[in-house]
């Protein structure tokens, strides 16, 4: 597929037509991929009924320029937010004219299959689409490619590089991990608590912990961690005990109770001042507050619906803290003071920052994770990663 306007927008137009039609379907594959709660699964839909509908326009600049496709390139995708990652990085793939293969996470065939090929989409627009069905990909699927595109864990992540690099593959992880935010206003009277928390804990508990780029702990100055930790106990009492749960928690949420047991040992050990548990079937989520910074818990990723509060004394050993972490994906810093937010940004290694806004935000021109930056790869959005965009000079 080339990337002329007119081939791009019919594509756009004819997975809005199917999705729109067949929204009802639609969720019900998703629950059976994501056991997602009905909120969020509506909330993807309309997110990428957004990205399509300004894919073009918000595109342009790219879209104009000379963009040389990588290739043969193999896309794998986890089972998480299925409705948004069987449409977005598949389109940009294919729009630049790579030729692809996507391996959907087992749970994930059945919405992937229904959205392009069930629909007929592949055949209408000719599209260089191979969906891989098995659960690994072969050697021979892996020879002759440019790239890989990864999404899931840490551990197929190492098995996947070890792959691309016995074949000279590119390789773009994108990996499940989870992000904390870190709190320190000189001018304490300009920062709204309360707004803070809210956000905070919506995107903790958003996807029912599926998210990868969700807040899963603040950091807090010890001179301000009583205010804000006594806020965000309340505050999480009353979604706890609110009709909002259900927005968080799905009733079919699919979570091994083995795996809940383990955390709250890794929990204990971690010797917090306080643990508050849902009234919900499986205790989820969680509320932890000033648990031992350097423990396990704080220092490791739970993909659970789960937020800790940890109080920091000094710069210095809230660097030692952040050094610490088992996964440097990324950090969402709250803070007046510029030389602060610069020193935390110069002496850390995480592949993504966000400053004094919502840690998740996506907005729909936006690649996965935002613009600042994005992801693996910093400030480049999809279709930079799928092409080699080049221009021609002339004396």
């Amino acid at each position: 597929m080339k990337n002329r306007k007119d081939e791009i927008q019919s594509l756009c137009e004819d997975l809005i037509n199917w999705i729109r039609k067949n929204k009802k379907a639609l969720l019900i594959l998703n629950s059976k991929c994501s056991r997602d709660t009905e909120f969020w699964m509506s909330n993807d839909f309309d997110f990428v009924c957004s990205v399509l509908e300004l894919f073009y326009k918000n595109n342009l600049r790219l879209l104009n320029q000379r963009l040389k496709p990588k290739g043969k390139v193999v896309i794998i995708l986890s089972y998480n937010e299925p409705i948004t990652m069987s449409i977005i990085p598949v389109l940009n793939a294919l729009v630049v004219g790579n030729k692809l293969t996507v391996r959907p996470s087992h749970r994930g065939r059945d919405i992937f299959n229904y959205i392009w090929r069930e629909s007929g989409i592949i055949d209408r627009h000719k599209l260089d689409l191979k969906i891989w069905e098995q659960d690994r990909l072969s050697d021979g699927e892996l020879k002759n490619t440019q790239a890989l595109y990864f999404f899931g864990g840490y551990k197929n992540a190492k098995e996947m590089s070890i792959l691309c690099s016995k074949y000279f593959i590119e390789f773009y992880p994108q990996i499940e991990a989870a992000d904390f935010k870190i709190i320190k206003y000189d001018h304490p009277e300009d920062f709204d608590i309360k707004q803070d928390i809210e956000a905070t804990l919506n995107e903790a508990f958003s996807h029912s912990g599926q998210a990868c780029q969700r807040v899963q702990g603040v950091f807090v100055p010890e001179r301000d961690y009583k205010k804000y930790s006594e806020n965000m106990l309340t505050s999480f009492n009353k979604l706890c005990h609110s009709l909002e749960i259900k927005n968080y928690i799905s009733e079919n949420l699919d979570v091994d109770e083995k795996i809940i047991k383990s955390t709250i040992i890794e929990i204990a050990k971690s010797k917090p001042e306080k643990i508050i548990r849902a009234p919900t079937r499986l205790g989820l989520p969680i509320l932890v507050l000033d648990p031992n910074p350097v423990s396990t818990f704080v220092q490791s990723a739970y993909f659970l619906p789960i937020i800790w509060i940890a109080s920091y004394s000094s710069e210095k050993k809230l660097l030692k803290y952040i050094g610490l972490r088992q996964f440097h994906l990324g950090i969402n810093i709250q803070s007046d003071n510029e030389d602060f937010i610069s020193r935390i940004i110069s002496n850390t290694c995480y592949t993504r920052y966000t400053v004094n806004t919502d840690h998740s935000r996506v907005r729909p021109e936006e690649g996965w994770g935002g613009t600042w930056p994005s992801g693996y790869t910093g400030y480049k959005s999809w279709i930079e990663l799928f092409s080699y965009p080049y221009e021609i000079l002339r004396k």
